[in-house]
């Protein structure tokens, strides 16, 4: 029988690590999207002994469902939005305006948090290995290419334990590949493919941060 949940994000990363091994002579940047991203980044880096850092998008979630994406938050403070489903939910302007800010906020709040000053590793010329607990409509990790491909990277590659095979097929084309033991098709939420999916907080990062930078 194939691989069907995982036992926390630990094991997750551990085995994305293994998947991820081919990478190693090429000295990839880890960027993993916190919060979740983080504690499944720690064993990669480990394994491939390379260089780590963060990346922050944020989704934009739908009045009175905000687990429903109508867009998400690059770093800088750009939105890409799902049109179609705004027109479909009748999301107004002023929604989407105050949703953009309210995120572009919680960035630079996670950011001066996470970063304690520290500079950014430069991706120009790099291959760039995007990392997080998984996907569901993938619009967070748009944002994050979006921003990581400003930069030029060498190749850019998604990894992440889990997520609907329709998103790892519409990612594919966007980018050099995407690393997925786990595809599902019946499809949810994330945390449904764990056995244990606690919250990670701010003070868990920055402890993981101090062991991995």
């Amino acid at each position: 029988m194939g691989l069907t949940i995982y036992k926390n994000r630990l094991e997750a990363g551990q085995i994305l690590a293994h998947e991820l091994m081919i990478f190693k002579n090429d000295h990839p940047v880890i960027l993993a999207l916190p919060r979740g991203g983080i504690p499944i980044a720690a064993p990669i880096v480990k394994q491939l002994n390379t260089d780590f850092d963060i990346i922050i998008p944020r989704k934009i979630g739908a009045p009175y469902n905000e687990e429903v994406a109508i867009g998400s938050v690059t770093e800088e403070g750009h939105a890409i939005l799902n049109q179609s489903l705004i027109e479909r939910l009748a999301v107004p302007d002023s929604y989407i305006e105050q949703a953009t800010l309210k995120q572009v906020q919680e960035i630079k709040r996670r950011l001066n948090t996470y970063r304690q000053g520290r500079a950014p590793i430069k991706l120009e010329g790099r291959v760039v290995i995007l990392v997080d607990d998984g996907i569901a409509t993938g619009y967070t990790m748009h944002a994050a290419i979006q921003s990581v491909q400003h930069q030029n990277p060498k190749k850019l590659i998604i990894a992440v334990p889990v997520a609907p095979p329709e998103t790892v097929d519409t990612l594919t084309e966007l980018i050099d590949a995407v690393v997925c033991p786990l595809q599902v098709i019946h499809f949810q939420a994330v945390g449904q493919f764990y056995d244990e999916f606690n919250q990670v907080s701010d003070e868990e990062v920055s402890e993981l941060l101090k062991i991995i930078v």
